[in-house]
């Protein structure tokens, strides 16, 4: 697991490049750490993607989505009720959760990834 790394050969972490900015993706190695530690999505979940959520949120950064989290069945649902429940806000159209709290950077999440920027790149995101 690294931040900033990429993994994947297009797609998010690709964008994410482009767009000079900064995320986090376990990309293949999702499913190899699941398995090599018995995990189940759930528990990487808990372990891996709460961990990163609690850091963007003790920055009180702004999170921005590939797509609509709102009533989606997936991590991409689980992640924005997990920040609204700590006080964050989704703005549409820019598919963007803001914090209550100033923030420093700028957040943006897909299915499993998440990659930040400085504020004056949040323009920048998907």
């Amino acid at each position: 697991m690294e931040q900033g790394a990429a993994t994947g050969s297009e797609g998010f972490p690709a964008d994410a490049r482009r767009d000079g900015h900064k995320y986090f993706d376990l990309g293949r190695d999702w499913q190899r750490i699941k398995v090599e530690q018995g995990l189940t999505d759930d528990d990487m979940f808990a372990a891996y993607v709460l961990r990163f959520l609690d850091d963007v949120i003790a920055g009180s950064q702004v999170v921005r989505f590939a797509s609509d989290p709102v009533g989606d069945p997936g991590f991409l649902g689980r992640q924005f009720e997990y920040l609204a429940d700590h006080g964050y806000e989704l703005r549409l159209p820019e598919l963007a959760a803001y914090p209550t709290a100033p923030n420093d950077g700028v957040l943006a999440c897909t299915m499993r990834a998440c990659w930040r920027s400085s504020p004056t790149l949040s323009a920048a995101g998907r």
